[in-house]
C-alpha cells in the first residue's frame, strides 16, 4: 500500500513540475533531500536532462546512485538542514 501512495505522490511531484508554464527539461532540476532517487528517475523518464540531487545521508546517495543511472544525473552528499549549509 505505502508503495502505491508513494507513487502517486511522485506522480502528482512531476506532472505539477513538468507542467508549470515556465519549466523547460533542457534548464535542469535540483532536488533537496533527494532520497533514494525515485523522483530522479520519474524526471529522467519525463524528459530532464540535468539533474543533481542531494541528501544528507550517504545511504540514500549511494541507493539513488545504483537506482538512477546516467551522466546527467549527479548525487552529492551535503547537510540539507539549513539553506547555509548548501
Amino acid at each position: 500500500m505505502n508503495d502505491l501512495i508513494e507513487l502517486g505522490i511522485v506522480t502528482a511531484i512531476i506532472e505539477n513540475i513538468t507542467t508549470r508554464e515556465d519549466f523547460n527539461p533542457a534548464d535542469g532540476v535540483l532536488e533537496i533531500d533527494c532520497g533514494t532517487g525515485e523522483i530522479a528517475a520519474a524526471l529522467k523518464d519525463a524528459g530532464v536532462s540535468k539533474y543533481h540531487g542531494v541528501s544528507n545521508s550517504s545511504e540514500k546517495v549511494a541507493a539513488a546512485k545504483s537506482n538512477v543511472k546516467g551522466n546527467s544525473r549527479r548525487f552529492h552528499v551535503a547537510d540539507t538542514s539549513s539553506a547555509d549549509a548548501l
